[in-house]
């Protein structure tokens, strides 16, 4: 529509957008509607005209918690900066997380059998969405369009990782509230060498196959089953996902 206002030209507007329904218990992004409204001078020099659209604050951000013993997981960003509680996700965006075993020694590495994200802090609370399952498989990383994915490191008492943002299906209709999601991770110190039973695997959609971090496919092979293995000498970290799509709030 187009009014004048005060002398000057007022268009508005209305920008939406609906995403393909899905019944997936999980959603990378929501519907919006958001108004628009544009003003102009009616009458100006036309070297004097330059608009620059300022876009909304980003709306959820996360904020790492440590464990009691001697594993750590922790959010960072695209450098592996560990993030404050001010930084802040899109839905969608990949989320990075770092995992760290101090007292692993040069012969060992890394693994994480077991990531889930549940909306109570109890580790056995319902829902749950799985993003690591099967002793170190990135069942995320198979969803479409998904680019959920282990990231290489140059420590091996290190794993990275990466999870494309996203919310369970029912916090979508709370919108006068903040939530908080919060997910759980089974962490394993063992040979360096991948196994079944410790391996950090990524499905490779182009390749149609499972990919080891560091090379050893064939340990994935197991990943379409179930695996078998053991834990070694294991541990588990959480972490709070805030989401604050409303009025913000400190942890």
């Amino acid at each position: 529509t187009l009014q004048v206002v005060q002398g000057r030209l007022v268009y508005s507007n209305t920008l939406g957008y609906a995403p393909p329904s899905s019944s997936a218990p999980v959603h990378r992004f929501i519907p919006f509607s958001v108004p628009v409204k544009c003003s102009y001078n009616r009458f100006h020099y036309s070297y004097k005209v330059g608009y620059v659209p300022t876009w909304a604050r980003r709306r959820t951000f996360f904020k790492d918690l440590k464990n009691k013993h001697s594993f750590v997981l922790l959010t960072t960003n695209s450098r592996w900066v560990r993030l404050s509680p001010k930084d802040e996700y899109f839905l969608g965006q990949p989320m990075y997380f770092q995992a760290t075993a101090y007292f692993a020694t040069a012969e060992q590495r890394l693994y994480v059998h077991s990531c889930y994200v549940t909306e109570k802090p109890e580790q056995h609370s319902q829902p749950r969405f799985p993003v690591i399952d099967n002793l170190g498989c990135m069942v995320d990383s198979k969803a479409d369009g998904c680019l959920s994915r282990f990231v290489p490191s140059k420590q091996k008492d290190v794993l990275r990782f990466t999870i494309d943002a996203f919310l369970f299906q029912k916090k979508l209709s709370r919108k006068h509230e903040v939530t908080e999601l919060y997910m759980h991770c089974v962490m394993a110190v063992a040979p360096a060498k991948a196994t079944p039973g410790t391996k950090s695997c990524t499905y490779n959609r182009e390749a149609k196959r499972w990919e080891e971090l560091y090379g050893d496919h064939e340990v994935c092979a197991c990943c379409e089953s179930r695996c078998a293995g053991s834990r070694n000498e294991g541990g588990s970290g959480s972490l709070s996902l805030v989401d604050t799509s409303l009025p913000k709030r400190q942890l």
